[in-house]
Parts: structure tokens; C-alpha cells; sequence
């Protein structure tokens, strides 16, 4: 079928709004080591190098992302990683 998934490392703080929107190229940065664009990889451990780490509910920048994610349940009280 020739389909592959691909990643892309990101801060937590954009994961809700990449998921309801998808990736949008005119909000990317305009560098980069191959030029502007939306960088994915079928390689984890290097979309784990733009990972950032969800240190957990005490993140009020978060709330919005907890709530969708874990709906009523609580943070698992670990730090996470999307990807």
C-alpha cells in the first residue's frame, strides 16, 4: 500500500490544537537544517529529540490537553512525551 507513519517530535503545549487542526506549513519556522517546512520522520528516537516533557497537572498551560486526554481520569502523576 505503500503508507508509512510518520512522526513529528512537538511540545505538549501544541499537541490539542495539532490534533484538532493538523499541521499547518505557513505557521512553521522559516529554518531549519533543510529549509522551512514540517519536519516528520519514520525514526522514534528522532522525533523524541524534539519531544518536551509534560511534567503533569501542576502545568496550568496544560489543563485544556489533560481534560481531552485523560477525561475525568487522573494524570497518570509521570512525565510524558507526545509524539
Amino acid at each position: 500500500l505503500n503508507e508509512v507513519f510518520l512522526l513529528h517530535g512537538t511540545k505538549p503545549e501544541f499537541l490539542l490544537s495539532l490534533l484538532k487542526t493538523g499541521l499547518n506549513s505557513r505557521l512553521c519556522k522559516s529554518t531549519g537544517l533543510f529549509g522551512g517546512g514540517i519536519y516528520l520522520t519514520e525514526d522514534c528516537e528522532k522525533a523524541d529529540q524534539y519531544c518536551h516533557p509534560d511534567i503533569g497537572p501542576e502545568d496550568e498551560r496544560l489543563k485544556d490537553l489533560h481534560a481531552e486526554l485523560f477525561r475525568g481520569c487522573p494524570h497518570p502523576d509521570e512525565t510524558l512525551y507526545y509524539c
